[in-house]
């Protein structure tokens, strides 16, 4: 029998569930991993940390189905939005990634928000001005981190940081 794994890397963990080649649920597993608060408004994680709890649950789930790995024919993955990881040409991250739930970049939108109005930043984006999502943070990073600036750098959603690794 052929079977397809589910992942859903949330914000403080991985789940993981098989389904079966006719879409019934084999079995589920899941790893938690911390958020770290260094300040107030922010909230940030470790990629490693993702990267060793998505190989342990997709472990733990394989031999807790009693399984052959060479049955599994698709992965799917799912994750929280709005984190950014920069990473350079050759795939090393840089700093712990900004999750969905910093707020640091307030001042970065402010700022947004005096050469683009709300409704033209939707317009383009598809997106409403808000610290929460990737550009203001990506715009912190250059700010903040100024050798970001000086470097080629990639700076990546979550989900695509998991796929690069």
């Amino acid at each position: 029998m052929d079977y397809v794994i589910g992942c859903d890397l949330g914000s403080q963990g991985v789940k993981t569930i098989l389904l079966s080649a006719d879409g019934k649920m084999v079995g589920e597993s899941g790893v938690g991993y911390g958020i770290n608060y260094p300040y107030p408004t922010w909230a940030e994680q470790s990629p490693d940390l993702w990267i060793e709890a998505l190989h342990g649950a997709v472990r733990k789930l394989i031999a807790d189905c009693g399984v052959e790995a060479t049955k599994i024919r698709a992965i799917g993955l799912d994750a929280q939005v709005d984190g950014v990881v920069p990473i350079n040409n050759q795939g090393n991250v840089l700093r712990p990634a900004i999750i969905w739930m910093d707020r640091r970049a307030v001042a970065q939108c402010n700022y947004l928000t005096k050469i683009c109005t709300d409704k033209n930043s939707f317009q383009l984006t598809g997106l409403n001005l808000d610290a929460s999502h990737v550009a203001p943070k990506i715009r912190w990073l250059a700010e903040m981190n100024l050798i970001f600036i000086r470097k080629r750098l990639i700076f990546c959603y979550r989900e695509v940081f998991w796929l690069f690794t």
